[in-house]
């Protein structure tokens, strides 16, 4: 009786041999070649990757100084200050004939 293999299945499927043919071959069922198949896949997701490059420190690519002032910009806000010269009278304005309590602010 023949051993089958991992590593022979997977030549003899490189060679054009079918499932059926295999399990004739050595005397098993189709359902054990298929288990050898499976072996096979789960020893490939084990693997690790070919070009397995070192992780890049891009904290030394960063000119921190640049970035910090780009994030005062985002948090800075534009504002007229024309607008509080005129703030009482807006607020005499718009609380005059009002309903209900006026507005403070």
């Amino acid at each position: 009786m023949k051993n089958l293999t991992d590593e022979k299945v997977k030549e003899l499927l490189k060679k054009g041999k079918t499932i059926i043919q295999i399990a004739k071959e050595y005397n098993i069922s189709r359902q054990a070649v298929y288990y050898h198949i499976e072996k096979l896949k789960d020893k490939k997701k084990k693997e690790p990757p070919k070009n397995n490059k070192s992780k890049i420190n891009y904290n030394s690519k960063i000119n921190w100084k640049v970035y910090n002032e780009g994030l005062v910009k985002r948090g800075e806000i534009i504002f007229d200050f024309e607008f509080f010269k005129n703030w009482k009278n807006e607020l005499k304005e718009m609380n005059k004939n009002k309903i209900g309590s006026p507005y403070f602010f």
